[in-house]
C-alpha cells in the first residue's frame, strides 16, 4: 500500500512537471524570435495587453481550468485502474498478512494529516492533496469492493476477489478516515465555528459527512475477523446492509460538494459529477439486479414449501 501510494505520487509529479515544462517552454523558448532582449520585451508587452483584454484573460483562465480537469481525470483514471490491477495481483499477500497493509494505510493516512507540519516539497504535497484530499485511493478501493457484489457468486472475478473483500474495505476505511478527519477538521470547523453563512449544499454535505464518519467506523470495525466471530451471522449481515447506505451517502456527499460549482458552469466540477455518476449509478442498478437474481431460488423454495 505504501509503495502503491508512492507510485501514484510519482505519476502525479510527472504529470505536474510535464505541465510546468510546457508552460516554461511556452514562456521562454519562442522559436520565432531572433533576439533575446526583443523577446523579453515582447513578452512584457503581451502580458500588459492581456491585462487590458478581458477576453484574453478569460481564455487563459479557461486553459488553466482545462489543464486541471485533464489532470484530475488522468490521476483518477490511473488510480482506479491501478487499484483494480493491484487487487488482483496482491490477493495472496493481502489475505496472508492483512495487518501489514492496514499498518501501511494507517501510516499513509497519518502522513497526509501531518503533511503541513512536515513541510513536504510542493510537488509531493500537491500529489498528496490530489490523491488523498480528494479521496481518490479510498474511492477506488470502495469501487472494487462495491462491484465485487455485482458479479455472480460463481464468476471468476468474484471467486478471486471475494476472499479479500473485507480486507480491501478495511484498507479503504482507514484511508477514507484521513479524508473525513481532514474535511471535518478544516472545512467542517469553518462551517460550524467560522460565523460565515454557507450554502445549503455545503451545510448538507457536512451533516452527510458526519453520518459517513459513523458508518465508516461501524463498517470498518465489523469487517475485522475477530469482531465478526463475536457476532451472530444474522446480526453481522444486518450491520453490513449499512454498506448500501454508505455508498449512497458517499455519492450524495460528492454531489453536494460538486453541484454548486457545476451549476455555475465550472468545467472541472461538471466533468467530475459525470465521472462519479458513471461509477456509482450503474452500481446501484446492477447491485439491485443481482439482489433480485440471488433471491429468486429462495422465493421459489418458500412457495413450494
Amino acid at each position: 500500500m505504501g509503495l502503491y501510494i508512492l507510485i501514484l505520487c510519482l505519476v502525479q509529479i510527472i504529470i505536474q512537471t510535464a505541465h510546468d515544462t510546457r508552460t516554461i517552454n511556452c514562456l521562454f523558448f519562442d522559436k520565432s524570435t531572433q533576439d533575446e532582449s526583443r523577446s523579453a520585451f515582447a513578452d512584457q508587452v503581451g502580458k500588459c495587453k492581456k491585462r487590458m483584454d478581458p477576453a484574453a484573460t478569460l481564455r487563459d483562465t479557461q486553459d488553466d481550468i482545462d489543464d486541471e480537469t485533464k489532470e484530475s481525470i488522468m490521476v483518477f483514471s490511473i488510480t482506479l485502474v491501478s487499484t483494480i490491477m493491484l487487487a488482483f495481483l496482491l490477493k495472496k499477500p493481502i489475505k496472508q498478512v492483512p495487518w501489514l497493509f492496514y499498518a501501511l494505510a494507517a501510516i499513509v493516512t497519518v502522513l497526509f494529516l501531518v503533511r503541513d507540519v512536515l513541510s513536504l516539497p510542493a510537488l509531493i504535497d500537491r500529489s498528496f492533496f490530489l490523491i488523498m484530499q480528494k479521496n481518490y485511493v479510498a474511492i477506488a478501493l470502495f469501487v472494487v469492493v462495491m462491484y465485487i457484489g455485482v458479479f455472480d457468486s460463481k464468476s471468476k472475478v468474484r471467486m478471486w476477489l471475494q476472499p479479500i473483500r473485507a480486507e480491501l474495505s478495511i484498507i479503504a476505511c482507514i484511508l477514507a478516515l484521513g479524508h473525513v478527519v481532514s474535511y471535518l477538521g478544516g472545512f467542517g470547523a469553518r462551517i460550524i465555528f467560522g460565523g460565515t453563512v454557507y450554502s445549503g449544499f455545503l451545510v448538507a454535505s457536512l451533516f452527510v459527512s458526519l453520518i459517513l464518519f459513523a458508518l465508516l467506523l461501524i463498517l470498518g470495525l465489523t469487517s475485522f475477523e475477530f469482531l465478526k466471530r463475536r457476532m451472530t451471522t444474522k446480526s453481522w449481515k444486518r450491520v453490513q446492509y449499512f454498506a448500501y447506505a454508505f455508498y449512497a451517502l458517499a455519492f450524495a456527499h460528492i454531489l453536494l460538494v460538486l453541484l454548486p460549482p457545476a451549476l455555475l458552469g465550472g468545467n472541472t466540477a461538471q466533468i467530475s459529477v459525470a465521472i462519479y455518476s458513471v461509477v456509482f449509478l450503474p452500481y446501484f442498478i446492477l447491485r439491485f439486479r443481482r439482489l433480485r437474481i440471488d433471491r429468486r431460488p429462495v422465493a421459489v423454495a418458500g412457495i413450494s414449501g
